[in-house]
């Protein structure tokens, strides 16, 4: 499920994902009967400053394509601004209602690059030349002068850098990483407040090393390391009695060896 605020806050509008024609529903943030606006719907809705209208993006299965679209918020009178290759997540609003940003993927190298479309003319810009394994929901700064999303640098989708928040700054097109927590994100929690605090929610996979008798009876089992991620990545006994183990070590692995 995709959620999404109004800009006045008085309802939530959400996108029940059934892998077929995906519905979007609008609720009253208090609470209430839930009104269905459409259906055929890719990812998360955005809406323009006055709430009168919303962003999002359409699935074209015919040709693996997709239309960024604009719609009146009841869902009536759509449009296709420009059709690309584009990121199911990461479409949103810019505060000035002038841009529409999201990640654009590239049909030759796989990766994405972050865009804003011209909300009247379609024309659209890069935002930054920096390319991305992937590109998550995206959310402007209050300011206009930046984003934040969650994403995974080029190069770096089988590493533990996965899925960290970022924030681009417009102004010079560079990125800079502000979780360093060593948590992947889920790509569609991210939201920001009116005093631009980030809302997110963590994903990760703890592991620690246990113990415990060979016949299987879970009752002797005993934890013998308390680390973030211990043994997910390889354990194994040593000729002179020791286990080794990696073990996630900030943003790298590292080997240990320890007694028995």
């Amino acid at each position: 499920v995709y959620t999404t605020f109004t800009p006045d806050g008085a309802n939530l509008y959400f996108v029940v994902v059934d892998g077929v024609s995906n519905t979007l529903y609008r609720v009253p943030a208090l609470g209430g009967p839930r009104v269905k606006v459409m259906t055929d719907i890719f990812g998360p809705v955005s809406f323009s400053p006055d709430g009168r209208e919303m962003t999002f993006t359409r699935s074209i299965r015919e040709n693996y394509q997709t239309h960024l679209m604009i719609a009146s918020s009841d869902g009536a009178n759509e449009r296709i601004l420009r059709t690309v290759d584009i990121a199911e997540h990461g479409v949103d609003w810019s505060p000035d209602g002038k841009l529409i940003a999201y990640n654009e993927l590239n049909g030759k190298d796989g990766l994405r690059t972050s865009v804003g479309t011209d909300r009247i003319s379609g024309k659209t810009k890069p935002l930054s030349s920096e390319k991305w394994d992937n590109c998550y929901r995206m959310v402007w700064t209050n300011d206009g002068k930046g984003l934040v999303f969650i994403g995974t640098k080029a190069k770096e989708a089988l590493s533990t850098r996965r899925d960290p928040i970022y924030y681009l700054s417009l102004a010079d097109g560079q990125s800079r990483r502000i979780s360093t927590d060593g948590s992947r994100y889920l790509g569609e929690s991210l939201g920001v407040t009116a005093n631009d605090e980030i809302l997110a929610a963590p994903f990760n996979r703890m592991s620690q090393i246990w113990a415990m008798n060979a016949n299987g009876d879970s009752r002797t089992a005993v934890q013998i390391t308390k680390g973030f991620a211990d043994g997910r990545g390889g354990i194994t006994p040593l000729s002179d009695g020791q286990v080794a183990y990696l073990t996630r070590n900030g943003d790298g692995f590292s080997i240990w060896k320890m007694n028995s």
